[in-house]
């Protein structure tokens, strides 16, 4: 009876081992683990949970997304994650250096992040309404990179949602 054991044990490791490779693929196309490695951190987190397809997105969630437009500075297709803040029908103001969204203050603008990124304000209009199929997203901290300078991001450039592990 005690030869059958390593032999059972043996054979359970060997299922596991081959089945991981099986399931490992279809548990990487869903899932990942994520990393913020900026020095000025502008999430809660430094390590989330990437879930890579997620449908129904709600402000206030952590998403990742693919940067676009902003070589040589950002390379693109460089992940990023934000704070989902502004969703299509959002009303934004910017009113002495600070963004509202529907008229509550969300965000201040900072011009020296603005002139360092080169960008101009007017890539979010002084009053505007978020068209369908954009979302505004920020970080938490005062000084983050994010739609306050590079403006606002298309949905197809989601990519999923990030839950904050630590």
């Amino acid at each position: 009876m005690s030869k059958r054991r390593p032999r059972v044990a043996t054979l359970a490791m060997l299922a596991l081992l081959f089945g991981s490779f099986w399931l490992l693929p279809w548990v990487n196309a869903r899932v990942g683990l994520g990393v913020d490695w900026q020095r000025e951190p502008s999430n809660p987190f430094r390590v989330y949970l990437h879930l890579k397809r997620s449908a129904d997105l709600e402000r206030g969630d952590y998403v990742p997304f693919a940067m676009h437009g902003m070589a040589p500075l950002i390379p693109d297709d460089t992940l990023f994650v934000k704070q989902l803040i502004g969703v299509a029908g959002d009303r934004l103001e910017i009113r002495q250096q600070a963004l509202y969204v529907n008229d509550q203050r969300v965000a201040i603008i900072n011009p020296v992040i603005l002139a360092k990124a080169g960008l101009l304000q007017s890539r979010l209009a002084d009053q505007a309404v978020i068209p369908e199929g954009e979302v505004l997203l920020l970080g938490v901290a005062p000084n983050s990179f994010d739609s306050r300078y590079f403006g606002l991001i298309h949905r197809t450039q989601l990519r999923g949602q990030a839950l904050p592990l630590w």
